[in-house]
Formats: structure tokens, sequence, C-alpha cells
């Protein structure tokens, strides 16, 4: 027995169409000769098939995806012996759809006013033949249109596009048809973004600090004044601007544009001892995203309670060389007057005053 089946994917359970031919392989006539599906039903008979004869028979059922099912014919030969059989199995593969779609583009960078090519590689990845296919951006319109796309197909194309200030957005949708059933099916690409070079998507923020008095000889407060400066690209909006280490808030500011600048003061910041400080601005950008820029870390010098402390060293060190340079005068005049005593025999002056001897009183 072979066979065949009409179908050769199916989405669900669905009804088929098989088609078999019966063919009497022996020498020995077969009579009662019939077919049945998996489950007994009989759906085909015939009284007699003699050596070498064919025959064929067709039969409608639903089946299912993915699951094998099996067709017995039997027949019994006229001679009497026993019943012979043969066997048709079968499968049909669940249907599955599904399309990759591969995105490029050149050159890397690109200003406004470029032209940006966009390379696409679209590719059957399923196991059923597409038929219709249309590619689409929706920002582009139809960009490609294929008459079919067997499994394991792919199809490229470019497409070439203006670069403008806010950049070039693609979200590629592949629409097709099972070239079997007529089913349609709709594929969607993750949204990808190519920014322009300079396009107004570069937000920056420079940050200018100064206060005054520049130090402090004790404990107290200085004045800090932050000029903010927007020299990027876009329109920031909801500033923020804060004392980063003690969160103390300096003012805000609504909207900042490109090349706008504003200026914060805060009249007192308490120092107690040297400390340094930054300056943190929150901000958004125009599509509400979270900004942040720091500014340079800068110092405030408390300066009395150093000099102090230097004073008081530097009146230690004078002492300690005092002590030190009486202790060495002493030890000099020490040795100096030993060494004399242990000489003095050597020297002539004191050899005369040992010979002198005194002179006797004058008689009258």
């Amino acid at each position: 027995v072979t066979g065949s089946v009409d179908k050769s994917h199916i989405s669900s359970e669905e009804e088929v169409n098989i088609r078999l031919q019966i063919k009497n392989s022996g020498n020995v006539a077969l009579i009662n000769v019939q077919c049945s599906d998996w489950n007994g039903n009989v759906f085909f008979e015939i009284v007699q098939l003699l050596p070498g004869q064919e025959t064929k028979a067709e039969y409608k059922a639903r089946i299912s995806p993915d699951k094998e099912y099996k067709i017995v014919c039997s027949g019994t030969p006229e001679d009497g012996a026993q019943k012979v059989t043969a066997t048709y199995n079968f499968t049909v593969k669940k249907a599955q759809a599904n399309v990759e779609i591969i995105r490029d583009f050149e050159p890397e960078e690109a200003a406004p006013g470029d032209i940006v090519t966009l390379n696409y590689t679209i590719k059957n990845t399923g196991n059923i033949a597409l038929v219709d296919v249309v590619v689409d951006e929706p920002e582009l319109g139809n960009v490609a249109s294929f008459d079919k796309l067997a499994p394991g197909e792919e199809k490229t194309f470019t497409v070439q596009e203006e670069m403008d200030e806010d950049g070039i957005v693609s979200k590629t949708v592949v629409t097709a048809k099972d070239e079997s059933t007529g089913e349609s099916y709709r594929f969607e690409a993750d949204e990808w973004f190519i920014p322009a070079v300079g396009s107004g998507r570069n937000p920056h923020l420079s940050i200018d600090v100064t206060f005054d008095p520049p130090s402090l000889e004790e404990a107290g407060s200085v004045k800090v004044t932050c000029v903010i400066k927007n020299d990027g690209d876009v329109v920031l909006s909801n500033l923020e601007v804060f004392i980063k280490e003690r969160n103390i808030p300096m003012g805000s500011v609504l909207t900042l544009s490109p090349g706008q600048e504003e200026t914060f003061t805060l009249s007192h910041l308490g120092v107690e001892e040297t400390e340094t400080f930054t300056v943190l601005v929150k901000a958004e950008d125009p599509e509400g995203n979270a900004l942040e820029f720091t500014s340079q870390p800068f110092e405030i010098t408390v300066g009395l309670q150093e000099s102090q402390e230097g004073g008081r060293d530097s009146e230690g060190k004078i002492t300690l060389l005092k002590t030190v340079l009486i202790v060495v005068i002493f030890l000099i005049v020490l040795i100096a007057g030993a060494l004399l005593y242990i000489v003095r025999d050597s020297l002539p002056f004191f050899r005369k005053r040992k010979t002198l001897k005194p002179k006797a009183p004058s008689q009258q």
C-alpha cells in the first residue's frame, strides 16, 4: 500500500484527503480486500484483487498536526491461507510560519541631509511557503514586495533615505499568506532608531560655580553662585539645582533652550571645616527621559584652624631647636675643659708656673 496526503502542513486539526494505491504483489488472488483507518473504521472494500492488479482508494478524515496515523489494508488468499496485511503510515507536520528580519545601515554616522542606506534581509525560517509578501515601514511606507518566499529562502534589498534632525525610525512589518491555505500572517521587527549626528539629540549642560569669600579664616558660611548653560542641541525642561552633598536646593527653572543660561544663588552655605562640594542639576529631555549633570568639585577652605595648628607646630619646633642648641654648646664647653685638663702638663705655660719659686724676704 502506498499513499499521499493533499496537505503537507496544517496549523491545527483539519480535514485532509488521503489517496491510496493498493496492489496485489503476490501470485495468488486476494478476496475480501478492505482498508480501515486508525480507529478501525472500514472505508474501502473490494471483492477480489488478482495477482499484479492495482486499485485506488480515497479517504477524507480530520487529523491533528505532528501526530502519526496508520491505515491498514488486508485480504484473504483464495487458497485459504492466512490473511495478509499492509499498512500506510503518515504524519502531517504543524504549519510554522516565521520570518526573520535583518537590518543594518551605512554610513555609521550621518548628519541631517545625508543619505542613509538601509540594508534589509527577509528570510523565511518557517516550514511553509509564503506568498504575497509585503514589507512596510510605518515612516517610509512600502519598501519591498515578493510573489513567493519558500522555506529557507531569503530576499535582500536596500532603501535609501535622507537623514533628518529627528533621525530615522525603523519598525519593519512583513505581511504574507500561506501558499496552501491562504491564511494571513504578520511579522514585526523591534523598533530601531538611527540618530543623526548633531541632530538635536545630544543634551549637554555646562555648570560654572563660584563662591564668596574664596576661603574662610574660621568656621562660617559662603555665598555660592552657580551659572548653568544649555550648550547641547535640545530643550531641557524641569531643571532642578542642588548642592549634591547636602541635598540643598538652589532653585529651579521650567525650560532651558539651547544657548540659554540661568544663574542660581545660595546666600549661605555653612562650612565648619575644609570641605569639597559639587552642584547637581536634574533635567528632562524632550522625550521625558531623566538626565543628570554634575559640576566639577569645588573646595571651600577653612584656614584659621590650619594657621593656628601651623603656628603651634612652628613654636614647638623653635623651642626644640633652642634646647638642642644649649645642650650642644654645654657639651662642647665640657669636652673642651676636659681636654684642657688632660693635656695641661704638656703645655709650656703650665710647666713654667710649676718651676717658679717664691723670693726670700730682704734683710734690712
